[in-house]
């Protein structure tokens, strides 16, 4: 062998050595790489449970106590029925309850001492993205602008709202438990009925192959 055909073969088989190794370490890069991007999905995954999770529990501890709220400005124009009551009054009372809202109840507070009604607003409204929670920080801090014969109403009409939605959660919840345990019953059942086919099947050609023979 000449000394170009060995430089060239030299060459050959260095470079198919560094494809051979370079492609396995290729593979290895990318099977970890792909195992990271599952594990990040995974924890993504997760974290944007947990987040679902706190938020609808935020959303359900909110609307809870705005109930409660409501229960408890309804019992004000029962006593105060003679009196004539104002938004910060009204706010007032509520700050002095202890719960989630209250610091909210102080900011709203805050603003309408400073005369700006729509912060005070945007206070309740930024608490959680249901209406509902907007619409109640709407009533409480324009109480002083409306009737006294339209307050009732509308706070029971509120109320109502959050007892439909209550109960609209609570029968999912129920379809959803109904489901869980329904599910493996038939299951069950359909494993025995597929059993059952199988058996018959077996047996059927057990009979041919008999006649057969």
């Amino acid at each position: 062998m000449d000394l170009s055909s060995y430089i060239i073969l030299s060459i050959f088989l260095t470079g198919c050595t560094f494809f051979f190794f370079g492609d396995v370490l290729l593979k290895r890069n990318f099977r970890e790489l792909n195992m990271k991007i599952k594990q990040k999905n995974k924890e993504s995954l997760l974290i944007m449970k947990i987040n679902k999770w706190k938020k609808k529990h935020l959303e359900d501890r909110v609307m809870k106590e705005i109930y409660e709220s409501i229960s408890f400005l309804r019992n004000i124009i029962n006593i105060e029925k003679s009196k004539e009551t104002t938004s910060e009054f009204i706010i007032n009372k509520l700050s002095e309850k202890p719960g989630l809202l209250q610091k909210t109840y102080y900011k709203m507070l805050s603003e309408i001492r400073l005369g700006n009604d729509k912060k005070a607003i945007e206070e309740m409204a930024k608490i959680i993205s249901n209406p509902l929670c907007a619409e109640f920080g709407n009533l409480i801090v324009q109480w002083d602008k409306i009737s006294p014969e339209k307050l009732a109403p509308a706070l029971i009409s509120y109320q109502k709202t959050i007892r439909e939605i209550n109960i609209t959660k609570e029968k999912k919840k129920a379809e959803a438990i109904s489901e869980a345990i329904y599910f493996p019953v038939m299951l069950n059942v359909m494993l025995i009925f597929l059993n059952f086919i199988y058996i018959a099947y077996f047996l059927h050609q057990k009979d041919i192959l008999n006649t057969i023979l």
